[in-house]
């Protein structure tokens, strides 16, 4: 394996890549992993009573859920005073350390973990946790980056994260990351190819949400993702010098601000004495990598609820905007289409082509917000919750369009980053869930 050097603890750093093959921590054998694993923090975060249930689920076990925050418990979301966070934040520190002082985790050798997931909406969702070099890497960057955001990081979001990170001696990923490979050359290989993996874990997930299999990665599989990323850069880079533009090797697909906030906490202690810029486990931050072309990877819309809304005056905004009119809606609607929800019924808009709707539609109508400071804008997924709310009155609806994934990587190059809350990857029980962990202290 083309590695010169490895990080402190000893996960080898690959040559020509922003990667590490990462020391993943799992709970010992004797420990249930349907009680340890937990889903994405910022997950069913206007439904306690999902994460009461967990609690009672996971109790008198070990569990993901104790040294993470689920963002539902923030003071900024239950309006609780803001010194609540901070003893949770605690709390979570002092069980990290407990959990590791006991001997929750077993020692692995570094080595990636190859993941199928199944959920109720897809039969297979291959991915494969490595661990990605912040130093590539730049939120909001003015000058795009190899590691590559795709959304908006909205900053006033990272403070929390921030401070459960900084002195943490663990991390659990919740990162998905993704990758360019039309040829299915990186990952699949994993699961079809003899030697490449042994099977490891297999896991029922929390209330409805699928089962996890987790395979280790063997030294000769290691080589295999070596050298086929190593392939998909360098087609990248081509690409990337024929279009006049920078290359980017690894896209984030979600978990944007958990990414970013591992980029704060690295910078910050870099500016320490005594701290090895090159080999400090916190360089490096644990990610899921999926490939964009893996029919399991769905991008779900992220549709818009604007509660205080005139639609007369909604529709007049977009209509101007895209210079069409709406047409009452017919199903099924047009890909490149927006549909307006009103009380008196859906009403169909078609955007300019040149770009994805979610970019033709967050301009004018964050103007439209602007100048309405009565109008409060939601973000929620599904259709339901948008039609329940116009019926209950006082709200216009937008339902977008599912992402077209083969203009996904296009726009990105074109615009840089994509507006916040443009898609989601799958439903809130398809997010990834919490099982391995990584040391980022030496």
């Amino acid at each position: 394996m083309a590695s010169s050097k490895s990080t402190g603890l000893g996960e080898p750093i690959l040559d020509g890549l922003p990667i590490c093959v990462p020391q993943i921590l799992m709970p010992r054998a004797d420990i249930p992993l349907d009680k340890w694993a937990t889903v994405a923090c910022d997950q069913f975060e206007s439904e306690p009573a999902y994460w009461k249930e967990m609690a009672a689920h996971a109790e008198g076990s070990p569990s993901a859920l104790n040294i993470v925050f689920p963002e539902v418990y923030l003071a900024s979301v239950t309006g609780a005073d803001p010194s609540e966070d901070t003893k949770r934040i605690e709390q979570i520190g002092k069980t990290m350390k407990q959990y590791v002082a006991d001997g929750v985790f077993r020692e692995r050798a570094p080595a990636f973990l190859a993941l199928d997931r199944k959920t109720e909406q897809v039969a297979s969702r291959k991915g494969l946790i490595v661990a990605v070099d912040l130093d590539e890497y730049n939120y909001n960057c003015p000058e795009p980056t190899l590691i590559r955001p795709t959304e908006k990081t909205i900053v006033a979001r990272l403070p929390p994260r921030i401070a459960i990170r900084k002195d943490a001696p663990l991390e659990l990923p919740h990162i998905i990351m993704i990758i360019d490979d039309p040829g299915k050359t990186v990952i699949e290989p994993l699961f079809t190819t003899e030697g490449l993996t042994t099977p490891e874990y297999e896991c029922s997930l929390f209330k409805g949400a699928g089962s996890v299999k987790g395979l280790t990665v063997t030294p000769k599989g290691t080589e295999h993702v070596a050298s086929a990323m190593k392939a998909l850069a360098a087609k990248e880079f081509a690409a990337a010098e024929a279009g006049k533009r920078k290359p980017s090797t690894i896209l984030i697909g979600d978990g944007n601000h958990s990414l970013a906030t591992a980029k704060s906490c690295w910078e910050n202690l870099k500016t320490q004495a005594g701290i090895d810029k090159e080999t400090h486990p916190a360089r490096f931050a644990l990610v899921e990598l999926q490939n964009l072309h893996d029919d399991g990877v769905v991008f779900e819309p992220i549709h818009r609820i604007l509660e205080g809304a005139s639609a007369d005056e909604v529709q007049a905004t977009l209509e101007t905007a895209w210079g069409c009119k709406a047409t009452p809606f017919v199903s099924p609607q047009p890909i490149h289409s927006v549909v307006i929800v009103r009380p008196e019924g859906k009403f169909t808009m078609v955007p300019p082509m040149d770009k994805l709707p979610i970019v033709s539609m967050t301009e004018p109508m964050d103007d439209f917000v602007a100048k309405h400071p009565e109008v409060k804008i939601g973000y929620v997924h599904g259709e339901e919750p948008v039609e329940d709310a116009v019926k209950e009155g006082k709200a216009v609806g937008l339902l977008l369009p599912k992402l077209d994934k083969s203009r996904f990587l296009e726009t990105v190059h074109a615009i840089g980053t994509l507006p916040r809350k443009a898609f989601s990857m799958g439903e809130a029980n398809e997010k990834r869930f919490y099982i391995e962990a990584r040391n980022i202290l030496p």
